[in-house]
């Protein structure tokens, strides 16, 4: 019963409310605890510890404490994120991934004075996918790094070609930031390209 999946997820989260003392210091502990249910004794355990490692994942995503039970549409939305992040990795690999550019105008002289580069993915099998639904997937798992890079290389390489008042901006993730290799990837990819560095302009996401 649900009642008692909350009672027991509740009893585990209240053993750590308060901080652990360890050699004289105390320690705030955060837990996260995952749940699922058995409607029989015969009920298959591997299938309910698979599941209640589903409900952990979803339980991760709450700040600090929390707890999450067995949610099938949650599930579903999991496994649909791990195909689709397996699916980036030989995209990216085969050159399935392009990018689309946005014209940017100056309103004074309505003159082109730029275009910012837009990440596409177009999958043998899914077709098209959004933005909307991959980029938030390769936030979440880190790959948006490796992502990025390319975007990087590649909007340099075409910029090139482009007339020499027009500029190239490139959208980084918050997280490539944190990883520190930013700088060393922008130099690289102005260096194999021949691109300008006044040319390359970096935008930060609005997801950051």
């Amino acid at each position: 019963p649900i009642m008692n999946i909350e009672r027991c997820a509740q009893t585990i989260l209240d053993i750590f409310e308060s901080p652990l003392e360890i050699a004289s210091t105390l320690i705030k502990v955060s837990v996260t605890v995952g749940c699922s249910s058995a409607d029989t004794v015969s009920d298959d355990h591997k299938g309910l510890i698979e599941k209640a490692e589903q409900a952990l994942e979803e339980a991760k995503t709450i700040p600090g404490s929390g707890w999450r039970a067995y949610d099938p549409a949650s599930a579903l939305r999991q496994f649909s994120a791990r195909k689709l992040e397996h699916a980036m990795r030989e995209s990216l690999e085969k050159g399935d991934f392009f990018l689309l550019y946005q014209p940017q105008i100056d309103f004074a002289s309505g003159t082109v004075v730029g275009a910012e580069a837009l990440l596409r993915w177009e999958h043998s099998d899914y077709g098209m996918v959004s933005p909307a639904t991959f980029i938030p997937i390769a936030e979440a798992n880190g790959f948006i790094c490796e992502l990025g890079k390319w975007a990087l290389l590649e909007a340099c390489r075409q910029a090139v070609s482009w007339p020499g008042n027009i500029s190239v901006a490139v959208n980084v993730a918050a997280i490539q930031l944190t990883r520190g290799n930013l700088v060393a990837e922008v130099k690289d990819a102005l260096e194999v390209s021949g691109l300008s560095a006044s040319r390359l302009h970096l935008e930060i996401t609005e997801s950051a």
